[in-house]
Formats: C-alpha cells, sequence, structure tokens
C-alpha cells in the first residue's frame, strides 16, 4: 500500500505508527521526509509516505 499525505508531523506520524503497534522507519530528504510503517513480520506489506 502505498500513500502520499502532505499534512501532519514526523512526531504525529511515529505517534500514530506506535499507536498501532507497527514498526516504523523514516528518512530525511530534501523536500521533508519519506516515511514507512508496518506490522511485525509483514515488512512486504508497508504503508509508504511522503511529507
Amino acid at each position: 500500500m502505498n500513500m502520499l499525505w502532505h499534512d501532519g508531523t514526523l512526531e504525529q506520524f511515529i505517534e500514530a505508527a506506535e499507536a498501532l503497534d507497527m514498526e516504523y522507519d523514516y528518512q530525511k530528504t530534501v523536500d521533508g521526509y519519506d516515511f514507512k510503517a508496518w506490522y511485525p513480520g509483514d515488512e512486504d506489506n508497508e504503508a509508504k509516505i511522503c511529507f
């Protein structure tokens, strides 16, 4: 699943992933952040958000 989201902060995405018991990773980019989250054991089905 891929998603594009422009509203929200890195902290909000981290809080949401933690509330859903998801693992996450993010990387700083020139335009903002690339954030991805997934359920443990299901890394092939990840959500990706660029903001």
